[in-house]
């Protein structure tokens, strides 16, 4: 490897490294228990969610905090900005760190800080599925739901006839894309 010298035969040496090498497989465990240990801690006091051991929450009365960790981010949502600074503060004392600000999107889902909060959107999702419908098959138009009799009745008639690999595949496509808007 780089760093050890060619001249000296390391065929009994085993070498510890000081810190985890990014990309390693046990390196994703090691940042997470560190990361685990120093926001558990007595000075940021959140605990770890037990059925989503990715999320940490901290209520102390009214004041909440619920932070998301996704390898090496951290997103922080706070009932007040003075909680916010707190904890971004504290992380500080222990990590590099890059505040980005408000993140326009998060676990695929648009969002946007208003006055009002924190307000969640699936709009651009919805619209590649309907690209999507409209570039396979034309024009998307609106229906009413549940479906009036008449519009069963043709649709039956159109079920009735077994769908080609091409039509299974693009229908399994749409609903799982449904399941996540």
């Amino acid at each position: 490897p780089i760093g050890v010298l060619p001249n000296v035969s390391h065929k009994n040496f085993v070498l510890k490294l000081k810190r985890a090498v990014y990309g390693l497989p046990e390196a994703g465990n090691i940042w997470n228990s560190t990361f685990d240990e120093r926001v558990t801690n007595e000075e940021l006091r959140f605990k770890k969610c037990i059925s989503s051991p990715a999320l940490y929450t901290r209520i102390e009365g009214e004041e909440r905090a619920y932070m998301g960790l996704s390898t090496d981010d951290v997103k922080l949502f706070t009932t007040s900005i003075a909680l916010k600074e707190e904890i971004l503060g504290n992380l500080s004392k222990y990590f590099k760190m890059k505040v980005l600000g408000v993140a326009s999107e998060f676990l695929g889902i648009e969002q946007e800080l208003r006055d009002e909060g924190l307000f969640w959107s699936s709009g651009q999702k919805i619209t590649a599925l309907i690209d999507m419908f409209e570039n396979k098959y034309g024009t998307v138009r609106p229906s009413h739901m549940p479906l009036s009799t008449s519009t069963l009745s043709k649709l039956n008639e159109q079920i009735s006839k077994p769908l080609s690999d091409e039509k299974v595949s693009f229908y399994r496509s749409a609903v799982g894309k449904l399941a996540w808007i």
